[in-house]
């Protein structure tokens, strides 16, 4: 079923290109034409870069430490990542359609070790204090064995999750590093 609707091809899915003289030459070596009924901004849509020869120029860094570990006063590790097939970003998109606001949780949740949450008094669905050095929430806890026990797993879907995140970032994207840091988890 095509859910882009019935005059589109999604982009994940290739049609073949016909190797004519019309299509320009990046078009043969493996780039598809853009969509003539997209009403978006498609960067890079013919295939040519803003480097010397048009190119790609794609960068590798070494895997490095994480900018912020548990200590004695913030003791896990909180992951933030996605949750729900229902969710995508901080809901930019998905929180402007209704049928999917209906499939994921109103509130926001953090997923805890039954080990971790035991020993602090946790149960399932408690409402529970999440702090950071730079900022604080609250939110239901789910208890589950998939965590390893230290670690807090919290949606990035919640816009008050960027609260506790650090302020690190990539040094060639730019691109923030919302997925970890040290924080602290209590009863509300």
């Amino acid at each position: 079923m095509n859910r882009a609707g019935p005059s589109r091809t999604p982009r994940h899915e290739s049609k073949p290109l016909p190797l004519t003289p019309r299509l320009p030459r990046s078009l043969h070596q493996g780039h598809r034409p853009p969509d003539p009924a997209a009403t978006e901004r498609c960067l890079f849509a013919d295939g040519i870069y803003y480097h010397p020869g048009g190119k790609a120029k794609l960068l590798f860094s070494e895997p490095s430490e994480l900018p912020e570990s548990p200590d004695d006063t913030y003791p896990f590790l909180l992951l933030t990542g996605r949750s729900t097939s229902s969710q995508w970003h901080t809901q930019t998109r998905t929180g402007r359609s209704a049928i999917l606001r209906k499939l994921y949780p109103a509130g926001a949740y953090v997923e805890i070790h039954p080990d971790d949450a035991g020993q602090l008094g946790i149960g399932e669905g408690s409402r529970v204090a999440l702090r950071s050095r730079r900022g604080q929430m609250t939110a239901a806890a789910y208890l589950a064995p998939t965590v390893q026990p230290g670690h807090l797993f919290l949606p990035m879907h919640y816009p008050e999750v960027n609260r506790l995140t650090h302020p690190s970032f990539d040094p060639h994207s730019r691109q923030p590093n919302y997925k970890a840091c040290a924080a602290t988890i209590t009863l509300a």
